[in-house]
Formats: structure tokens, C-alpha cells, sequence
């Protein structure tokens, strides 16, 4: 009896070892998977932050246009000036990206976004959430875009709180029929560009088809 009792002690200390050790890693793994790790990919949707040409910003913050990356190599730009019907990427070697992208040819204004520069752009970098997009100018000017990550955001929902109208393909929230119409007080909230008078008829390309002089508001993401 003596001598199973010492055998009996280390097996139990064994056993014990084992479990603290495993619950160690499980516990482990489990703190680093909830952990918002810095993005690591292009796929996602990006909110345009600001485009600086040089030392002069110019497009600034609240300018309403986003830019979605997709896993089969195309991608999307809401907003700007222009809209823009072909569009894909490719990441290269490194920190190289080759983006590709047609559309309408308006000249824009200041404070909104020209995508047709996203053809010039030629590397990219992740810092924390966000995304900077480097190309040159016509001129040689060093020039970025600058992009901030889209998460835990639900502008359809909200947009319907605030009386408005959810419309995903322009990723603007529009005047609604209902008796509550805060379109501005969602801009607000998620730091927009707001329109307190803007076109019924602002995407219809077609002089045929009948607008109604009635203007909505608008608020671009």
C-alpha cells in the first residue's frame, strides 16, 4: 500500500499538469481569436477618409464615397462624380496593386472623390483599420487614398429608424413617404454627406423618362 501511494500522488499531479496546460492553450487560443486583429486583406468595403495630392488635401472627410473589394478580383466605387461601371484589381508581388476602372468622365469638384485616379495606383498599406492607397499624378505628384475599414455598421436598419429610404447600390439613404423624415440626423451619425435638396431623378441617365420636379434628401456614405 505504501508504494502504490507515492505512484497514485504523481499520477494525480500528472493528470492535473495536463488539464491546467490545456486549459491554458484553450483559453489562449479562444483571447487571441476574439482580438480585432488589423486587416490583413483588401476584401471588405473601405470608406474614403481623405485623398491628399502632395501637400494639399483634396478631398477632405464626409465626402460620401466608399470602395468594396470582392474575393473574385473586381470591386465597386459608391459616390464620387463619376459613375463608374468597370472595375476590377490585382495584387501583385509584395505591396503592389494594379486596379483598373471606367466609367462617365465628369470633372468633379472639390471635396469629391475622382476614382478615375484609382488607375495610377500602384502599392497599398495597412495601418491598424485603415488603408492607404498610393499612386502619382499626371505631374509625378506623390499621392494618396486614404481608406478606412467599414465594420459593425447597419445602414439599412438605420436609415429606415431615421424615416429614410436604404438604396445599397448608391449606399445613400433617401427621403422616405413616412412621417418621420431625419435623413440629416443619420448623416450625423455616421459622419455623411448630407443634401437637404437633391434630385428625385439623380441616377436616371435617360432624358426620356419623365422626372418630377421634386427634390428629396439625400445622405451619401
Amino acid at each position: 500500500m505504501s508504494q502504490k501511494r507515492p505512484i497514485n500522488t504523481i499520477l494525480t499531479i500528472v493528470f492535473i499538469s495536463l488539464i491546467i496546460v490545456g486549459g491554458y492553450f484553450i483559453f489562449t487560443k479562444l483571447s487571441y481569436t476574439n482580438k480585432a486583429n488589423p486587416p490583413n486583406s483588401l476584401i471588405g468595403k473601405w470608406n474614403v477618409v481623405s485623398v491628399q495630392e502632395g501637400d494639399i488635401q483634396i478631398v477632405s472627410e464626409i465626402n460620401g464615397a466608399s470602395i468594396e473589394f470582392f474575393k473574385d478580383g473586381t470591386l465597386k466605387a459608391y459616390g464620387g462624380c463619376n459613375e463608374m461601371t468597370q472595375e476590377s484589381y490585382e495584387v501583385k508581388s509584395g505591396s503592389e496593386l494594379s486596379i483598373s476602372i471606367g466609367g462617365t468622365k465628369r470633372g468633379c469638384e472639390r471635396d469629391v472623390v475622382e476614382f478615375w485616379n484609382l488607375n495610377k495606383v500602384t502599392k497599398y498599406k495597412f495601418t491598424d483599420n485603415m488603408l492607404f492607397l498610393y499612386y502619382k499624378t499626371d505631374s509625378e505628384v506623390e499621392s494618396t487614398f486614404k481608406l478606412l475599414l467599414q465594420t459593425d455598421f447597419n445602414y439599412n436598419s438605420d436609415c429606415t429608424k431615421f424615416g429614410g429610404e436604404w438604396i445599397e447600390e448608391y449606399n445613400e439613404c433617401s427621403e422616405g413617404f413616412g412621417t418621420v423624415n431625419d435623413v440629416e440626423g443619420f448623416c450625423t451619425k455616421y459622419n455623411g454627406k448630407y443634401n437637404e435638396c437633391d434630385s428625385e431623378c439623380r441616377h436616371n441617365s435617360d432624358p426620356e423618362i419623365y422626372c418630377p420636379g421634386v427634390c428629396v434628401q439625400v445622405c451619401s456614405i
